[in-house]
């Protein structure tokens, strides 16, 4: 059964929340960044980093996701991999508002 979220997302979308995929998106007028795609919407990691979501150990203090590659993040291993809201968004969902 999918998860259930307040995020519409087509049922023949290729990133539903049960997969998340990390990538390089550069925003109108920005730098490209990180960003984990759910549907037709992408999560900007560089925001949810600056708010501090990324602050623990796994990270080693870097920030990881104010770069247009994703190396520095994939060379901090799976357990930082585990932190990051893709994970969390699964979860989350299956709480949300619908």
């Amino acid at each position: 059964m999918p998860l259930k979220s307040f995020i519409e997302v087509s049922p023949e979308s290729h990133f539903p929340l049960e997969n998340l995929p990390f990538g390089i998106f550069q925003p109108k007028g920005g730098d490209a960044r990180i960003g984990v795609a759910i549907g037709d919407l992408i999560v900007d990691l560089s925001i949810l980093e600056g708010l501090g979501h990324f602050q623990s150990s796994e990270f080693q203090n870097q920030k990881v996701f104010r770069t247009d590659s994703l190396n520095l993040f994939l060379s901090l291993g799976r357990p930082a991999w585990r932190k990051t809201p893709t994970r969390r968004a699964s979860a989350a969902a299956k709480a949300s508002p619908r």
